[in-house]
């Protein structure tokens, strides 16, 4: 992911902190907003999804001014990479909620 690429090698070149400038807020605030907003899952991806974002920024602060605390940080910065993992595994189960509610509404009508 481009998370990890810019850790590993010191050069940030996306903006992780603006959640909807990705790839998923992209779609969660136009696309996904117009087919999922009715559903009870919609609003629950807020939470993991910036949590996601905030991990990585947490470890785009170590790295940014010092490319060596790569080493004598992992630790922190392997912490941080789980909770945007357990973050993003969390979101993936709320976007297939998100597909199984908008079936059982469409099935309703």
């Amino acid at each position: 992911s481009n998370a990890y690429r810019s850790i590993i090698s010191g050069k940030v070149n996306s903006d992780f902190s603006d959640k909807r400038s990705c790839s998923v807020g992209k779609w969660y605030y136009s696309d996904a907003k117009d087919k999922y907003a009715n559903t009870p899952s919609y609003k629950d991806m807020d939470k993991p999804h910036s949590m996601a974002h905030e991990a990585i920024v947490k470890n785009i602060e170590i790295v940014k001014d010092d490319p060596n605390a790569i080493i004598y940080r992992k630790k922190d910065i392997i912490n941080n990479f789980k909770t945007m993992e357990a973050a993003s595994e969390e979101l993936l189960n709320v976007m297939d909620r998100l597909v199984s509610e908008r079936r059982e509404l469409i099935s309703k009508k």
